[in-house]
């Protein structure tokens, strides 16, 4: 039921209950006509009509309803197909405007590229120029305002010049011209061009391969190159060829100059010859260190030998004698040694030990020296690196890396410095620590042979701490040694017995081993020499 209906019928409601009502008022005084009857009827014909209008106008409006809804859903579906279409065109329409964009940003880039060949053309025809006159091609002469057919053709002139110049590089001509000798003696003779790479000169003076003078000159190479030149000179071509190939015939060829010794150093700069210098010092250190340890070490066993054969003689002067003639820290040793036989064992142990430590400072003596220079060249090379790496930089920020021979300098003096560092270094290591093992078997062979003389002197029955052994009161001088050697002698003649205890050699091994010095300076290396 429409919305029209329902107020309709609401006021149909009202009139009818309204009738009756009325009719009861009036009833008694007047009598209603018979109209009034059938009035109840003809509302209700007249609700029936209007609301049968009213369905027919409700159908009506829903039937235009729902025309315009299929009228507006396609329309909707008309519109929303229109914009998909136009999506897709702004779409396609910015994808080619980005195509365009890219052809434009293309183009822009390749005319860039034309403008800057462009203006590279006349620099690269003018160069050109220069290069095909040198090698002594007809060129055109250039207008002040050339056009640019003038232009094309000027550049098609000079590739025919190229390609001719190319095929002229290929063969051997001769003419007639001038050259110089190598001491700059000027020459008239045939000059053999072999290409653009190589010439050679025969004169009836000199002949030989030629090499660039300078300004277009050239001058016999001081190579034998006599046959070839002759042999081109005569137009024939020899098996084998000494040549001198070149590329600039501007630039003068140098011969190549030996370096000395000297200009090494040099290239190294100051702290090159400060290396040198320490390498120097450290070979005179090794030198003299050497002799030095030759002096120590000389005749070691032949003088204990000697000594020890005397004292086993119980001739204590002859050993003091003996010892007197040897030369070096042993005979310093061995004689301190036969001078204490007759102080108690203590003191004879403090004065052994106290000679020996006396030679020590002898036999290291530049040791530490040479171990010094030893480390320090290598540094000074490193320091000669870092100053030689400044001076490159420094070079390169004032003139940049164009010219590499300003460069050659701080270079070479970062390398000469540490090769030279190394040089020393290696070396004076090596020796000096050859050295230093020499040193220390020449010390303990000075322990040994101390030992090797007390040990005597105990067999011999000569120490004051043993039974049967020379008594001393004085200092160790020659004529007590000679009067204490007297008096051990005499007992051995006439009482074998005492004098000569039968020991054998396992007991001479057994006594160096308790024999230990009581002073604390010699423990180690005397139990060493006395387990040898």
């Amino acid at each position: 039921m429409s919305r029209f209906t329902t107020p309709f019928l609401g006021l149909v409601a009202l009139a009818l209950v309204a009738t009756p009502a009325a009719a009861e008022e009036t009833g008694t005084k007047t009598k209603a006509p018979s109209k009034a009857v059938n009035q109840p009827l003809d509302l209700m014909d007249a609700y029936k009509k209007e609301y049968a209008f009213l369905e027919a106008e409700r159908d009506a409006l829903n039937k235009r309803l729902s025309a315009a809804r299929a009228r507006t859903r396609r329309d909707t579906g008309a519109i929303k197909g229109a914009i998909a279409r136009k999506q897709k065109d702004v779409l396609a329409l910015r994808a080619e405007a980005e195509t365009i964009a890219a052809e434009l940003e293309k183009l822009g880039r390749e005319t860039v590229d034309v403008d800057e060949q462009a203006e590279l053309v006349p620099d690269t025809l003018e160069r050109a120029t220069q290069s095909l006159d040198k090698l002594g091609a007809t060129l055109p002469k250039v207008s002040a305002e050339e056009t640019v057919e003038q232009r094309l053709a000027r550049m098609q002139h000079l590739i025919e010049a190229s390609g001719a110049k190319v095929l002229e590089g290929g063969t051997i001509r001769r003419e007639k011209g001038v050259f110089f000798a190598f001491a700059g003696t000027r020459l008239e003779g045939t000059i053999v061009k072999v290409g653009r790479v190589a010439r050679f000169g025969v004169s009836d003076d000199a002949s030989g391969a030629l090499v660039p003078a300078g300004n277009g000159h050239f001058r016999i190479w001081p190579a034998e190159a006599t046959d070839t030149a002759k042999a081109l000179a005569a137009g024939s071509i020899p098996a084998s060829m000494n040549v001198y190939l070149f590329e600039n015939v501007e630039k003068a060829v140098e011969a190549k100059k030996e370096k000395t010794v000297e200009d090494v150093i040099e290239s190294g700069g100051t702290i090159a010859w400060v290396i040198v210098g320490l390498g120097a010092v450290a070979l005179l250190l090794i030198l003299f260190r050497a002799f030095l340890l030759i002096l120590l070490g000389a005749s070691t066993k032949r003088a204990i030998a000697r000594v020890t054969a005397k004292l086993s003689d119980h001739d204590l002067a002859g050993a003091q004698t003996v010892a007197t003639k040897v030369r070096g820290a042993i005979g310093r040793v061995i004689r301190s040694t036969l001078g204490a036989l007759h102080q108690p064992r203590e003191a004879r142990d403090d004065t052994i030990a106290e000679s020996i430590l006396e030679e020590v400072p002898r036999i290291e003596r530049f040791g530490t020296t040479i171990t010094v220079i030893a480390a320090v060249a290598p540094l000074m090379g490193l320091l000669g690196t870092v100053t030689g790496m400044i001076s490159t930089f420094d070079i390169i920020t004032e003139f940049g890396t164009g010219d590499p021979k300003l460069l050659a300098g701080g270079i070479s003096e970062a390398l000469v410095t540490t090769e030279l560092g190394l040089i020393v270094a290696i070396p004076t290591l090596l020796i000096g620590t050859l050295l230093s093992g020499r040193a220390s078997q020449i010390q303990l062979a000075i322990e040994r042979g101390a030992l090797h003389v007390v040990n005597a002197a105990q067999l011999a029955g000569m120490l004051t701490d043993e039974p049967g052994a020379v008594e001393a009161t004085q200092a160790p001088t020659t004529e007590a040694v000679a009067a204490a050697a007297a008096a051990a002698a005499a007992p051995a003649k006439t009482t074998p017995s005492k004098t000569t205890p039968s020991k054998t050699t396992k007991d001479l091994d057994t006594d160096a081993q308790e024999w230990t010095p009581a002073s604390s300076t010699l423990p180690a290396t005397s139990s060493v020499a006395a387990a040898s």
